[in-house]
């Protein structure tokens, strides 16, 4: 299980989540959490309706649509990853009744929903809300020594790192466009932003 007390917080998140999405998991966590207590899976767009109707003063959650949910389930994923748990974001599921690509291409979706099923999650939620907090303080750290830049400036660093890396990254980075833009707007450079979607051949 990764140490989370040993290294500065930096160096502990290889891959790197807005302040939003982070913010966004804490609200989508305790409904997943429900959701294995009751043994069963919700739709990408029943997670949604859930989270908006639970927290209606929430502008950023009433904001959010299913197809943008990748990047806040990408947040419990990766708590899930380091602290070697079962991967309850395979409890989300399309209107097909399938996880993303990205997982069922490389776990037994329906066998790690019976770990889910089977697991206390109550007793690990000190330990995601030290991961959410060491995850922002690590942002707030890179905040302080990088620059912010425009809209623009970061469209052109995207399109620049994607034309010269493209046999190396994952078909589906196109549907983050948004996202990529988002974080080197925030002062992550491109290899940082483009790191989760690179082959694992790369």
């Amino acid at each position: 299980m990764t140490n989370f007390s040993s290294p500065p917080a930096s160096s502990v998140f290889e891959i790197f989540h807005t302040d939003l999405s982070l913010h966004l998991a804490t609200l989508f966590y305790p409904i997943l959490i429900e959701t294995a207590k009751n043994k069963n899976v919700l739709t990408y767009k029943e997670l949604v309706e859930l989270a908006k109707q639970r927290h209606a003063e929430d502008e950023d959650v009433q904001k959010m649509i299913p197809v943008r949910t990748g990047r806040v389930l990408g947040v419990i994923f990766d708590f899930a990853e380091q602290a070697k748990l079962p991967r309850i974001s395979t409890l989300i599921v399309s209107r097909k009744g399938e996880c993303g690509k990205g997982i069922k291409n490389k776990f037994n979706c329906e066998q790690e929903r019976q770990s889910c099923y089977a697991f206390n999650w109550e007793a690990k939620l000190p330990e995601f809300w030290d991961h959410i907090h060491k995850a922002k303080a690590a942002n707030a750290e890179r905040h302080q020594t990088t620059t912010k830049i425009s809209k623009a400036k970061a469209a052109d660093m995207m399109w620049e790192f994607y034309t010269a890396n493209r046999s190396n990254l994952s078909p589906e980075v196109r549907n983050f466009r948004d996202h990529i833009i988002e974080q080197l707007c925030a002062g992550f450079t491109p290899t940082e932003v483009y790191g989760p979607y690179l082959k694992k051949s790369a």
